[in-house]
């Protein structure tokens, strides 16, 4: 089975350590090549980086970033029931707030 990684590079499921240890292999960049990749890229590049180094095995790492997705959706879940519930409904009253402080 084969997974894609957030840099676009395929990685398949292999028993064999060696082939699994070559396949996790992140591209290294260069200093120019990261110094023009945007604020997301840069993060994901860098997300890659510490995974293979945090989490080895890749069914364990697999499992864990399903566990941060999940935590994701549910921070904006979250996000958007204090936005209906607990910010004013009338947003033109946050202008008077705001000149009142």
């Amino acid at each position: 089975m084969s997974k894609r990684t957030r840099s676009g590079e395929i990685k398949t499921n292999s028993s064999d350590p060696q082939e699994e240890s070559s396949i996790l292999q992140v591209k290294e960049l260069t200093v120019q090549e990261l110094i023009v990749l945007k604020n997301c890229e840069l993060a994901n590049y860098i997300a890659d980086k510490a995974y293979l180094q945090l989490i080895p095995k890749l069914e364990e790492r697999y499992e864990f970033m399903n566990y941060l997705k999940e935590f994701y959706e549910l921070q904006v879940t979250n996000y958007e029931k204090i936005e209906r519930e607990v910010l004013p409904r009338n947003r033109f009253d946050n202008k008077k707030l705001f000149k009142d402080a």
